[in-house]
Order: C-alpha cells, then structure tokens, then sequence
C-alpha cells in the first residue's frame, strides 16, 4: 500500500505506510534468531543467537513477515541515509525467527560512508519477482528533494542467504528532485501473467507545473528484470487531462486487483483547493494500455460536498474499498475525519468484467455505531487497512485516528475497528466495534503527540490450515518517547495486535531508540 498522507498544516514529517506481495517460502539457510518482543511501550525487539546445533526456520512454513522502513536514519559519513528492518515471524502465536538489518551500505550498493540524503526505505514492497518464492524486496530512496537529490529504487532478491544484493537493480528515472521512489506498489496483470511495478515520483515538475507529480511503470520478467513502459502524469486525458501545482500525482498508492489505486489528497475539484480525489487505475490487454475511474466527493453516490482540506484519498486500502478523509469537518467539528466506503458489484456473476464500483457509506466518529465521539483534530482516517482481524470470515475496516486526545493528553492516537460493506448494506452487528488504544488494548502509556494510529498494516494468518486463524494487525506510533530523556524523543514504536488479547508486542528500531528517527512511519507487510 502507497504513502500516508499528512497534510502541510499537520506538524511532524509525512507519514507513510505500504503493503507487500510476499512468496510463502522462506530462506532455509538463514542463522536463527529468537526475536524477543518486549510487552512493554518502551520495549524492543532484541535479537540473540540461536542455540548451537538449531537450524534456520523451514523453507515451506507458513511466515507473515514485517518490514520496516527507517529513511531517516544516519549513518557513519551519511545523513539521512536511511534503512530497513526486515523480521520474519515463523508462527501466528509466537514469534520466533530471522532478522535482517539492511542499508545501502550494507549491502554493498554504496560504499562506506555514501548514501548521504537518500533516504532507503521510504518505501518499500515485497514482491515473488522472480518466481522462485524466496521473497524479494523493491525499496525506494526518493533523496532529499530540498537538497537535489536524484531519487532510486532497488530491487533485491531473496535467496537461501536472505535478501541480498546479488542481482540487484537499481532504477532511475527523471530530474533531481522528482522524488523518484516515493511510494512504490507491485500488481500482478493477470492476463499477461507478470507484474507490473509501479514507482511514484510527486515532486516532478510537469510542462512547468512545480510538483505536478508522476508515476512510472514497469513490466517484470520471469527472472525479475525491470523494463521501463511508461511514465503517466495527470495531462493525460484517462488521468483529467490537467496537471496541478502541488498535486503530487504518484504520493498515495494501494494495489489493485488488475492495476493501482492512487490517492490525490492535495487535488483542487471545482474551486476546493485541497478537496481530494482517487483514481482507480485498470491494466489493459497490454502493458502500456489503461482505463480508469475518478472518484471525488461531488462524485453521483458520494456522501458529502468536495471542500478546501478535506483530503479525499490521504489514504486508501487495496482495490480502493475504503478511502481516507482526514479533514472532513463533521458539522461544525473542523478536521474530525471521516472514512467513505466503495463495493464492487458484479450483476452478472458469469461475466468477466471488472465489478461496478460505487460508493456505499460515509463512516464518521458521530456516528451511534462508531465507537468514539468526533472531535475537532482527529483526523479519523488517516491511515486504513483492512483484514479478517477482528471476527472469524468477517472482513473488518480499520481506522487510524493519530489526532484523538486520551482524556487531556493531546494527539495521543487511537485505532477504530468498523466494517466493510457489503452489497445490501454494511454489516451491521456482525462483529463488535471497538476502539483501541495505549492503556486500553494496547501496551504502554497514552503521551501527547504519540500519534498512534498514523499508520495501519496487517499480517495474515493462514486460513487455509485453520479457519479460524486471524489475521494480525500492525499499528504505528512514530511519535512515541522512549523514557524522559530527550535523547529517545519521538524514537517511535510499532505495535503488534491480535484479538486474543495474548499479542500485543511493541518494539523499535533493531539498532536501539534514537532521537527523532520516529520508527513506524514506514512499514510494509504482506499482502493477499
């Protein structure tokens, strides 16, 4: 899934989160590492050799694995280099198993003290490429754009070894600047059986318009190589035919079944600047073709009136089911939030079109069955996903609310539990909705401008060994201290949930707490 959108009036730096395609066989060569996750908020993952004589975990068994990105970590001789923690867990209950700190440098990609402003680990997808089911990795490194840093993403490939740089390739496409790598999601076009990466780049620059925005395509072969198609901005007539200032075309992206899904929270509909609008994009017969819908909140069906800020599309879950509206006033309560619901009809259940799209509810904290009450600065709806998490064959919605005051603790965060619609209707009753947070549910202690909730993941369980197995869900609280002292300000956690009320695990970053490195803006995990 694509970036997360804060919009400029919010203080902190943007916050993204992804999602990833994930092959179900796992390196058998790894050493073994016991992860031990600490219950508490201020706890960590800490790694500790195996004992002498284990081996690594089995190559076929069933792993959710987590990725997090941490762009703006230094390193020796560079800023901002950034970097990525890569944990695969062996079961649903208990997570044991291999870690990986990766970085440019690590790798071998940059030599000792380079990287600097790159930025790795942005974004970030995990993709089976090459179809040999080891996972590999697509990581994106969109630089600094303020300092002229030319954008990258690297595509490494798993093996027995683990991801690694052996055959690596690195892409590069337009001007300093452009913020190549941003966002990057993988789709699978289903009759070309391939699939097809998409790279946001939304601080290009379009006929003179300063941070139009662009998104570039790629086929991939069979053994994974990338092969540029194309680069699409909004000039093009499917897209609107106008590129705006600002737009940043290409920052939000989720997948979709047969194509993207891209968020354009920054969009000016009619005379609203700021209003918002999604693009559902749909591969063609061939890898250059497309069609597409654009949905905006003066859209037939669309609950509410396209107005300045509301940022319609900050963010989206995949196939576009659900969209963000982080600054949807409720009444008179600026900036409360709101969520708008879509469903897929299909009429003709022979038929092998793509579903009719239309919009279904508008989800608020006003309303009596969302748990909560909608408060000015919420921004309910600043970060979804969605996954059978919280009742059995029972598809919840889940709703990031990184603004909600705890009591007179300001911008603590909180994550609501909802629904997903259904053709007749939502599914009212079918799971109870909840609302959970620091001190309720959740490990640790509610801190003004934790933020928690700013972004929302999952990792899947295994329905096909015991259907009552769910999913679990990833919470991000880039804002988190770790103690009093300044030097671990806003370090930052992710937080780890099931429903059972037995896993509820927070951990940092694997090379310990550091100030301002705000850990869980980025974070990708696999996706169905």
């Amino acid at each position: 899934m694509g970036r997360r959108f804060l919009p400029p009036e919010q203080s902190g730096p943007q916050l993204r989160t992804l999602s990833m395609e994930f092959g179900r066989r796992l390196p058998q060569a790894f050493t073994a590492l016991t992860l031990v996750l600490a219950t508490a908020a201020c706890g960590s993952i800490a790694a500790t050799p195996a004992a002498a004589g284990t081996t690594g975990p089995r190559a076929r068994d069933n792993y959710r694995p987590i990725v997090v990105g941490v762009p703006d970590l230094n390193l020796p001789g560079a800023k901002q280099a950034g970097g990525l923690d890569a944990y695969f867990l062996d079961t649903f209950y208990y997570p044991q198993g291999v870690k990986q700190r990766l970085t440019e440098q690590k790798l071998g990609l940059v030599g000792a003290g380079k990287a600097d402003l790159h930025r790795f680990g942005a974004s970030a997808v995990i993709a089976n490429l090459n179809s040999d089911d080891y996972p590999d990795l697509v990581v994106g490194a969109p630089g600094v754009a303020a300092k002229g840093i030319k954008g990258r993403v690297v595509l490494l490939f798993g093996s027995a070894k683990g991801i690694t740089a052996k055959g690596a390739q690195v892409l590069s496409a337009g001007e300093a600047g452009d913020e190549f790598g941003a966002s990057v999601v993988s789709s699978r076009h289903v009759l070309l059986r391939q699939h097809i990466l998409y790279v946001g780049a939304p601080g290009h620059d379009q006929d003179g318009i300063a941070n139009a925005g662009g998104l570039y395509r790629y086929s991939i072969s069979a053994k994974g190589k990338a092969t540029a198609i194309d680069r699409l901005t909004q000039s093009l007539p499917a897209l609107g035919g106008i590129s705006q200032a600002d737009q940043r075309f290409g920052e939000v992206l989720a997948p979709g079944v047969d194509g993207v899904v891209i968020g354009l929270p920054n969009a000016v509909v009619g005379s609203a600047a700021g209003a918002g609008e999604v693009i559902r994009l749909h591969a063609g017969p061939t890898s250059a073709t497309f069609t597409a819908e654009i949905w905006t909140q003066d859209s037939p069906g669309v609950s509410g009136t396209a107005e300045p800020g509301d940022h319609f599309g900050a963010a989206v879950v995949p196939d576009g089911y659900a969209v963000g509206i982080p600054g949807e006033d409720v009444g008179s309560i600026v900036d409360a939030g709101a969520v708008q619901t879509f469903i897929g009809r299909i009429d003709d259940p022979n038929s092998t079109e793509e579903p009719v799209f239309e919009p279904r509810l508008l989800i608020t904290q006003a309303d009596a069955k969302v748990p909560g009450h909608a408060e000015a600065g919420d921004r309910f709806g600043t970060a979804l996903t969605s996954g059978i998490i919280n009742s059995e064959e029972v598809a919840s919605l889940v709703v990031g609310t990184p603004g909600e005051d705890v009591g007179a603790v300001t911008d603590a965060g909180s994550v609501t539990f909802v629904w997903l619609p259904k053709s007749t209707g939502p599914v009212w009753g079918a799971f109870p909705t909840m609302t959970i947070r620091q001190g309720r549910g959740l490990p640790g202690t509610p801190e003004a401008g934790d933020a928690l909730g700013a972004t929302l993941g999952q990792t899947y369980g295994d329905n096909s060994r015991d259907e009552g197995l769910y999913d679990s869900l990833l919470i991000g609280a880039p804002g988190e201290d770790v103690g009093t002292s300044t030097a671990h300000r806003d370090a930052g956690r992710v937080i780890l949930w099931n429903r059972f009320g037995d896993f509820k695990l927070a951990f940092g970053y694997s090379g310990g707490d550091l100030p301002a490195l705000r850990y869980g803006t980025v974070f990708a995990t696999e996706q169905r």
